[in-house]
């Protein structure tokens, strides 16, 4: 319909620095330098373990994923690789999250956990936990899950 509404006209200055300048380092760059071992990733969850270890493949991590913690104690002793943090569900069938870390840390010393659970209940038990040790809620960003992998890494 004509003569209805109204026009606007925006007029925009022209940039002076790059976009990319402006909005900082991205997360897969800042994630790249902390790379240098391998990542457990222990979710009994398929679908939940293939995002997780797509997520953080892209970010150039090399991840070694396991549906368990028998599989995880498996994978790591078969691999021998020194893995320096391990993400996992806590409540599993099997062998959980805590007992698979504490298993671990018996042979490797200052690994690092991130552990993950959907129960609101066990967020509770990791308010005093170690820095070599963190906490994620399910469910959670793609951004907070890097941002806790960088900084666990990253801690001294």
């Amino acid at each position: 319909c004509e003569g209805r509404g109204t026009t606007f006209l925006i007029t925009l200055p022209s940039a002076t620095e790059s976009t990319a300048a402006l909005q900082g380092p991205s997360p897969k760059t800042e994630a790249r330098g902390a790379c240098q071992h391998p990542i457990l990733l222990v979710e009994d969850e398929p679908q939940v373990r293939e995002v997780l270890a797509t997520v953080l493949a892209r970010q150039g991590y090399h991840v070694i994923e396991a549906a368990d913690g028998r599989e995880a104690l498996t994978k790591t002793s078969d691999l021998g690789l020194p893995i320096e943090l391990v993400i996992t569900d806590l409540v599993m069938p099997g062998i959980g999250g805590r007992q698979l870390v504490e298993t671990l840390r018996r042979s490797r010393n200052g690994l690092r956990a991130l552990y993950i659970s959907g129960y609101e209940e066990q967020a509770s038990r990791f308010s005093n936990e170690t820095a070599v040790s963190s906490f994620l809620r399910k469910p959670f960003s793609v951004l907070d899950l890097l941002a806790e992998v960088r900084n666990l890494l990253t801690r001294e």
